[in-house]
C-alpha cells in the first residue's frame, strides 16, 4: 500500500507538497514581498531539500551567537511532541508572528507542516496585527512582544488564541498576574536552541496554573552537582545536557527555575539570585528593569538595579519602597537609568552588556 502524502494548509488553502514548493520558490523570487516573508518560504524549501539538518543561530543572550546544526528528524520529533501535548490536529489554525530565521519561528512552521495545521502569518513585530474575528489554536510569542501587547491594552484580544506559547526568557510576576484572568490556555515554556525550543511547559492561567514546569513525554531531567538543570531527551539527541539554570525539582519530576549561574551575585560572601529579587519587587516599578551585580572593592559585587526609560518615581522614592520588601543585603546599592535596554533579535535582554556601565 502506498504511503498517503501529507496535505499542507496556508491561509485556509490546501496544498500538496509539489504545489507548496512551487509556491515557495515563486515567493522567494517575488520582488513585491519583504525579506521576512521570503524567510518563511526559504525555510519551507530548505525543510524539504535533501539535507538531513538545518543550520540555526543561537540567541546570543549570554554570549556571542553561534550557528549549530539540528537534525530534521529531531525537529520533527520535537514538533510532534508539542502537537500531542496541546492536542492539535489537522486544519487547526496556527499563527506565525515570529521571525522565520530563528528556531522559534522555524519550529512554528515545522509544527504546521508536520501536523497539517493551517498556517497563517504576519510580519514579525512587537505588536503583531491579526484579524480579531478569527480564532486560532496556536500562537507563539517572546516576552518582549507580550509586554508590548499588554501595555497596548489588547490583553483580551489574546483570548482569540486557544493556546499561547511564551518562550525565550522569564515572564514578570506582574505580567503573569495580568494573563491569569484570561480564559484560554497560556503556557510558559522552557528550552533553548540546542533542545529545539521547549522541552517543558507550565500553565500560567486557569485551574492548571502552576509555577512548576512539566517536561514533555520522554524528557528526563535531573540536577547537576552545581544544582543546575540537566536534560536528557534521547529522542532529539540531547544527552546529559547541563544548563546554566539553577533549578528545584519536585517528587513528581517537575521543576522550577531559580535563576542562572552566570547572573548570581556574590556580595559580602553571600549568593544573591537576581531573578528572585526581581519577582519580589515587580510591583514597585512599572518600567522594564533588571538586577545585576557590578564589581565593588568592599563587597566583591554590589547589587545594582537597572531601570529602562523615564519613571514617575525618583531614585530615592524607589529605594524607600524597596526597603519595605528587601533585606539590607538584598537592597540595591545603586540605581542606573538606561534609555533603552539592548536585546537580541529574538527579544532577549543582554544583561552582560551592562557589566561596565
Amino acid at each position: 500500500m502506498s504511503k498517503v502524502e501529507n496535505s499542507y494548509y496556508l491561509f485556509g488553502h490546501k496544498l500538496s507538497k509539489k504545489s507548496l514548493l512551487s509556491l515557495a520558490k515563486s515567493k522567494i523570487n517575488e520582488d513585491s514581498i519583504g525579506d521576512w516573508e521570503k524567510d518563511i518560504f526559504r525555510f519551507i524549501v530548505e525543510w524539504f531539500d535533501n539535507n538531513d539538518f538545518i543550520k540555526v543561530k543561537t540567541s546570543g543572550s549570554t554570549g556571542n551567537p553561534k550557528t549549530i546544526s539540528l537534525k530534521k528528524k529531531y525537529m520533527l520529533i520535537s514538533a510532534k511532541a508539542t502537537l500531542d501535548f496541546l492536542r492539535l490536529g489537522k486544519k487547526d489554525k496556527a499563527f506565525l508572528c515570529l521571525p522565520a530565521n530563528y528556531i522559534a519561528g522555524k519550529m512554528m512552521i515545522v509544527r504546521a507542516l508536520t501536523g497539517e495545521l493551517d498556517l497563517h502569518y504576519v510580519q514579525p513585530s512587537l505588536n503583531p496585527e491579526y484579524r480579531q474575528n478569527e480564532e486560532f489554536k496556536l500562537l507563539a510569542v517572546v516576552p518582549s512582544m507580550l509586554s508590548t501587547i499588554l501595555n497596548s491594552e489588547k490583553i483580551r484580544e489574546l483570548e482569540g488564541f486557544e493556546n499561547i506559547l511564551i518562550g525565550g526568557s522569564e515572564i514578570s510576576a506582574k505580567e503573569e498576574e495580568q494573563l491569569a484572568v484570561l480564559n484560554n490556555k497560556i503556557w510558559h515554556t522552557y528550552g533553548m536552541t540546542e533542545t529545539i525550543t521547549h522541552i517543558a511547559l507550565r500553565r500560567i492561567n486557569g485551574k492548571e496554573r502552576s509555577e512548576w514546569f512539566t517536561p514533555l513525554a520522554d524528557v528526563q531531567i535531573s540536577a547537576s552537582k552545581e544544582n543546575t538543570l540537566m536534560i536528557n531527551y534521547n529522542n532529539i539527541g540531547a544527552f546529559n545536557l547541563v544548563t546554566n539554570d539553577l533549578a528545584e525539582i519536585n517528587d513528581n519530576g517537575n521543576f522550577k527555575i531559580l535563576g542562572r549561574t552566570d547572573n548570581v551575585i556574590i556580595s559580602g560572601g553571600l549568593k544573591i539570585h537576581p531573578e528572585i529579587l526581581e519577582k519580589k519587587i515587580t510591583e514597585i516599578l512599572e518600567n522594564n528593569f533588571f538586577i545585576y551585580g557590578l564589581s565593588n572593592e568592599k563587597l566583591g559585587q554590589k547589587v545594582v538595579l537597572f531601570v529602562e526609560g523615564k519613571t514617575a518615581k525618583t531614585n530615592p522614592k524607589i529605594l524607600m519602597e524597596l526597603t519595605q520588601i528587601l533585606t539590607n543585603l538584598e537592597m540595591p546599592k545603586e540605581i542606573i537609568r538606561v534609555r533603552q535596554f539592548e536585546r537580541t533579535n529574538s527579544g532577549k535582554l543582554i544583561r552582560k552588556n551592562y557589566l561596565l556601565t
